[in-house]
């Protein structure tokens, strides 16, 4: 089933649950709980960029890096930092 995901109130991003959660324990549990207040909608509260976030979200759906570009160094620490924050370890590996 695709979902929102609102990180920090404010970015949206869709993703399919059901390949993420067999990826990643943080979101298997965050989608499993029965604490959340909205059924197809997931907010995070992380202080992180945007688009390293995005990136780190394609990962999880693909297992292929894509960095654009043009990123800068900081892009990859930002995404190893999320990669880390999630327990991502062949993500954490790559960076």
């Amino acid at each position: 089933m695709n979902r929102k995901l609102i990180l920090n109130n404010h970015y949206t991003f869709f993703f399919c649950d059901h390949i993420v959660s067999l990826y990643s324990n943080y979101f298997n549990s965050l989608l499993n709980s029965s604490f959340r207040r909205e059924k197809n909608i997931i907010r995070i509260e992380l202080a992180c960029d945007p688009a390293a976030f995005q990136i780190v979200l394609a990962y999880l759906h693909t297992f292929i890096l894509v960095v654009p570009e043009h990123a800068s160094y900081g892009l990859y620490k930002e995404v190893a930092r999320i990669a880390e924050y999630f327990s991502l370890q062949q993500l954490l590996a790559i960076c």
